[in-house]
């Protein structure tokens, strides 16, 4: 009689584990990058106004970042970027971001999206614990700030 309450017990533990890994959906996904203005790897005569990012999906651009670095790695601070808005719709798979004015200078850019998704949770999303760097970045931001 215990081994098959115990039996029972382990079943439903595993199929209560199995149907919430089941019916969650990934918080977070990386969008690819369709196109972008200017160009990857183009040369111009000019400071761009804006830099122009076409996702081949829709990004969150509240979790997202741009940035953009001059030719000794030292971060240019962006406005916030915004989606496109084109005829009054908003076009949730393109992002846009004024750039300042830097005169000839080489510089480079960094992007980092995140994908809209419907997210579950079993805690109130106001108690989670906020989303940190990955190790890379912040090796990269620590090297940027001993250059400075």
């Amino acid at each position: 009689m215990v081994r098959k309450l115990s039996r029972f017990v382990l079943v439903a533990v595993i199929v209560c584990c199995g149907g919430v890994v089941w019916s969650t959906n990934i918080a977070e996904a990386h969008a690819g990058l369709k196109s972008s203005e200017p160009a990857a790897s183009s040369v111009l005569e000019q400071t761009p106004k804006e830099i122009v990012l076409n996702f081949g999906e829709s990004v969150e651009v509240s979790f997202g970042s741009i940035r953009l670095f001059d030719s000794n790695s030292k971060i240019i601070v962006l406005p916030t970027p915004k989606h496109v808005v084109k005829d009054g719709v908003v076009d949730t798979k393109t992002v846009r971001v004024a750039v300042p004015d830097l005169g000839r200078v080489a510089f480079s850019t960094r992007h980092r999206p995140r994908q809209k998704s419907r997210r579950r949770s079993l805690l109130d999303p106001a108690h989670m614990a906020p989303a940190t760097a990955t190790r890379t970045q912040n090796q990269r931001l620590q090297r940027a700030r001993r250059r400075k």
